[in-house]
């Protein structure tokens, strides 16, 4: 899925993504292809400011 969106729109400077290990590993893997690489932030709770509001 990612691969398609690179093709269609191009590649984003940066991608926030959750800790999992495959997102992580299929972004590696995109950069090594790549000649400018994606900057890679990950967080516990991708979505957390979200969850609080669904709350209230």
């Amino acid at each position: 899925m990612l691969i398609k969106s690179i093709a269609q729109n191009g590649a984003p400077e940066s991608v926030t993504i959750d800790k999992s290990g495959a997102n992580l590993a299929s972004l590696e893997a995109i950069n090594a292809e790549c000649e400018t690489s994606i900057k890679i932030g990950q967080s516990k709770y991708l979505f957390a400011s979200d969850q609080g509001a669904m709350a209230d």
